[in-house]
């Protein structure tokens, strides 16, 4: 049974490694997406992939420790506070990626639609004319009918 404790703390560091690992990554990305560095954003995809199979393996490593005995009943108190304060980091890793991630997905969100609000204001057609400015500053009509054009 002591292997078994030992297995999963290993197992918990380990995680806890690669998810220090993955933040990093996330983080370096980032930096790829605001400098705009096309390689470095395929790495760090390349990269966290990596991170991700490693973790799905010590994830499959951890359940066949579980299926294979009563982990939870014969492991010392002084282990469990171990293992506890060991999920504790590894939540608090976790929360922390999932910020980060959330920042890299409204930057990029936010960068796609200044893209298209640019796009779309050099490529105006006459339809969408009304909603722009002509010159000296006059907000332009939409078109008109030619009845409303003549004389009165």
């Amino acid at each position: 049974m002591e292997r078994n404790t030992k297995d999963i703390m290993e197992i918990y560091s380990r995680r806890i490694s690669l998810f220090q690992d993955l933040l990093k990554c996330i983080i370096r990305e980032r930096e790829n997406l605001i400098n705009q560095d096309i390689k470095g954003i395929w790495s760090s995809l390349a990269e966290k992939q990596t991170i991700l199979d490693d973790l799905e393996e010590t994830k499959n490593h951890f359940d066949r420790i579980k299926e294979g005995d009563s982990v939870k009943s014969d492991i010392p108190h002084e282990d469990r506070d171990k293992i506890v304060e060991l999920s504790k980091i590894l939540l608090g890793l976790r929360q922390e990626i999932s910020a980060r991630i959330s920042e890299n997905v409204s930057f990029i969100n936010e960068t796609l639609g200044f893209f298209n609000d640019l796009i779309s204001a050099m490529t105006i057609n006459k339809d969408d004319r009304f909603n722009s400015y002509g010159p000296y500053g006059n907000p332009r009509r939409g078109q008109r009918s030619l009845i409303y054009q003549g004389e009165v």
